[in-house]
């Protein structure tokens, strides 16, 4: 377990179940508690048999876990007073997939594999409901848990695309609109440079649009993204400090479930909640 430092992030795992041995990690950010889970703790993706998905979500954190199908964009869905809000489509009210759809319905996870269940699509959770935890799962992209004081928190996938795309400052916005004023994040455990070579065109546009900072090398000596220089490149542009980084990468070692090392389905977790 890892400390932030400063006023806004402490340690703090009192109300998050824990194992000596397991490499879940847990920060409270203000009023907002958050865990990032590891391989230890299970596969918490959304294809794991639903009986067994909540057991592994109740031993992390106690509460109903509210999730997302993820896409790589930068949908954002608020939950707010029991009303959800997909503030991409800008339509209030309680999700209910159309009759029929493959959401409705559940799809194949990666176009085959295994089901996936009729979660709302979207890559960032918002919210201000205590007793409920928002959650996304991750084997490498950028887990981001978001706190205000106003008792607003918000967690969100972040790769490359979900980056590029704008998923962090859509994050953000949404969590002003329920208003949130002063905001901080965390970043989890996620790829790092020395296990992500990239293609050198795909580096000029990072570079183009977050700075030079973002362009590393691997352990290799190969052109590198580095991936949480441009997360925390996109939180600063919205005004946001990122108080903590985890310093573990997926890829390296076999404490995470990565899919760039084992292109394996199983996920790891980051919840959030309200303590």
């Amino acid at each position: 377990m890892y400390e932030g430092g400063g006023d806004s992030v402490t340690s703090s795992s009192a109300q998050v179940a824990g194992r000596g041995a397991s490499p879940r990690e847990a920060w409270r950010l203000g009023a907002v508690r958050a865990c990032w889970t590891g391989r230890s703790d299970g596969d918490l993706g959304p294809g794991v048999e639903p009986a067994l998905r909540l057991r592994r979500e109740r031993a992390v954190v106690a509460l109903p876990w509210r999730r997302c199908r993820q896409v790589h964009g930068a949908g954002v869905l608020a939950v707010t007073g029991g009303t959800e809000l997909d503030t991409t489509a800008g339509q209030a009210g309680p999700f209910r997939p159309p009759r029929g759809s493959a959401v409705a319905a559940g799809e194949r996870e990666g176009g085959g594999g295994r089901a996936v269940p009729p979660f709302p699509v979207a890559d960032a959770l918002v919210g201000d409901v205590p007793g409920m935890a928002l959650a996304v799962a991750v084997a490498d992209c950028g887990p981001v848990a978001l706190a205000s004081g106003d008792g607003i928190m918000g967690v969100a996938h972040a790769g490359w695309r979900g980056v590029l795309a704008g998923v962090l400052p859509s994050a953000v916005a949404a969590m002003r609109a329920l208003g949130a004023r002063d905001v901080v994040a965390a970043l989890g455990p996620c790829v790092h440079p020395c296990c992500y070579p990239f293609g050198r065109e795909e580096l000029a546009v990072f570079a183009g649009r977050f700075g030079r900072g973002v362009v590393a090398e691997d352990a290799e000596g190969r052109p590198a993204l580095d991936l949480p220089s441009a997360i925390e490149a996109s939180l600063r542009r919205s005004g946001v400090a990122l108080a903590v980084t985890s310093p573990t990468c997926t890829a390296c070692g076999g404490r995470h479930f990565s899919h760039r090392r084992d292109r394996t389905l199983a996920r790891n977790a980051l919840a959030v909640w309200l303590a």
